[in-house]
């Protein structure tokens, strides 16, 4: 066996860790034992360890592995706790004896494949693990037959529309490096216009699985059908890993290797190509789409799927302000979004639960917010931090996207999205001003202890990192290395 494989495993214990737990549980379906509560202590016990051996890969030298098809760096090792956290919070939330075997296994592709993406540094191989990622969504959703068939044409149109984009890519080239292909837009001349469509479809590859509009229109009318398990498992995660991964893909290819400029609050990048106007635009497209169209929404897992759609934008404009600056607020940006969005799952399977409807006029005309103040305090406490109100977290985080943006001549991308929240911010209100508006109806909510837990943990990032933010910046600001830029 080749030594270099031998040497490396050592690097890749999460991902053995989750492959591991996943080839377990397919030998117990296989075995067909009568105890399936132990699927159930795997499946977190995997996820768990993999997440601490993440964690203690932190502090870890950044190597370049396979040459240099993956790269363990501090900004792949966020991504892998950010997605592996997220992955966590969902399995405890909906741990079920009853489950089958199969949604576990498919449970566990989406952090493996996850982990490798946003350590890849190749073309093809970011492709291929992110397609790996989307064989386990498409069956996840196969319930929905219908829609299943729609968002499985939409996926394999955006994966057609990506491969495309490599192959055009890889005739510039003769390389899908991300390393060897900067090098070659640093010391030789390239066809621009040929250059601009092979990004562009490529970047549809990766918007799809961002659902960054145009290129995903079908998430919202699914998100109202499949179950809240499903819902978390295809978005916070996957969110997650296409913004890791597209972030390496454009600042390490267009990384100006031929520069002398020793300057490390500023990217050498190479002239030629104006892409960050390009995900500019496609940023204030999922802005506006996703903080106007709440208006209209009454069920709360498609007024959530909008703000998903909102706040990948968001995500998207620190890569487009093209800065060391942007970069770290994007980061930290992933962390409140990744406890924001698990806090809101969690509400909205509680609700679901207690009161067996996700219809916000239905839960407003009851008025329950009074009676069930420990649902909807952490409910509305989610939204406003996500919608960016001070004090808390996410008003911090869009601050310091505003600052990179400004920094870097996106100012009108700033505008865009300021008043784009104003129009979220007074749903936000009205919705809250309904929940707790009313006469008081019916007995309060049976929340387990669990959950409770849960919300407190998840709560506290947004409250402590909106008054105290220069701690988890500094981290941000160290997870936002990226190795080869």
């Amino acid at each position: 066996m080749n030594t270099e494989i031998i040497n490396s495993l050592y690097n890749f214990l999460p991902e053995i860790t989750l492959a591991l737990t996943a080839q377990i549980l397919m030998v117990l379906s296989i075995v067909d034992i009568k105890n399936k509560k132990i699927n159930c202590v795997l499946l977190v016990s995997g996820i768990s360890v993999a997440l601490i051996l993440s964690i203690l890969k932190v502090s870890e030298t950044p190597l370049i592995l396979f040459q240099g098809t993956l790269i363990r760096d501090s900004f792949s090792i966020a991504g892998s706790i950010l997605i592996l956290v997220s992955m966590l919070v969902i399995v405890l939330l909906f741990l079920d004896p009853k489950t089958d075997f199969a949604e576990h296994i498919l449970a566990l592709l989406i952090p493996i494949a996850g982990l490798l993406a946003v350590s890849s540094s190749n073309l093809l191989f970011t492709f291929v693990f992110l397609e790996s990622m989307s064989i386990a969504i498409y069956v996840l959703i196969s319930k929905e037959k219908k829609l299943a068939f729609k968002y499985y044409i939409y996926g394999i149109t955006a994966s057609a529309m990506m491969l495309y984009g490599i192959s055009i890519m890889y005739g510039l080239y003769g390389t899908l490096s991300y390393v060897s292909m900067s090098k070659f837009l640093s010391i030789s001349p390239f066809n621009t216009l040929t250059l601009s469509i092979g990004i562009i479809l490529v970047t549809a590859g990766f918007g799809f699985k961002l659902l960054i509009v145009p290129f995903n229109f079908l998430f919202p009318a699914l998100s109202e059908k499949v179950k809240l398990k499903v819902l978390g498992l295809i978005s916070i995660p996957v969110i997650i890993t296409a913004i890791f991964s597209i972030t390496r893909f454009y600042l390490t290819i267009f990384h100006d290797a031929n520069s002398y400029i020793a300057d490390g609050n500023i990217y050498k990048l190479t002239p030629g190509i104006n892409w960050q106007l390009f995900l500019s635009i496609l940023s204030a497209c999922s802005i506006i789409a996703g903080n106007i169209t709440v208006l209209w929404i009454d069920n709360l897992k498609k007024f959530i799927s909008f703000l998903l759609i909102g706040n990948s934008g968001l995500l998207l404009a620190g890569l487009a302000s093209s800065s060391p600056e942007g970069t770290t607020a994007m980061v930290y940006n992933s962390i409140i979004f990744t406890a924001g969005f698990s806090g809101l799952i969690i509400c909205l399977n509680i609700i679901e639960n207690n009161f067996s409807t996700l219809s916000i006029n239905s839960l407003r005309a009851k008025g329950l917010g009074k009676n069930n103040p420990m649902i909807f305090i952490p409910f509305l406490i989610f939204l406003i931090s996500i919608a960016g109100i001070p004090p808390l977290a996410g008003f911090t985080g869009k601050l310091f996207i505003y600052t990179s943006l400004a920094s870097s001549g996106l100012g009108w991308l700033v505008w865009v999205s300021i008043i784009s929240s104003l129009v979220m911010i007074y749903r936000i209100y009205v919705i809250g001003f309904g929940f707790f508006s009313g006469e008081i109806a019916g007995n309060p909510a049976n929340i387990e202890t669990f959950c409770r837990f849960m919300l407190l943990i998840l709560i506290l990032p947004a409250i402590l990192f909106g008054f105290f933010p220069q701690l988890l910046l500094d981290w941000a600001g160290f997870a936002s290395r990226i190795l080869g830029v």
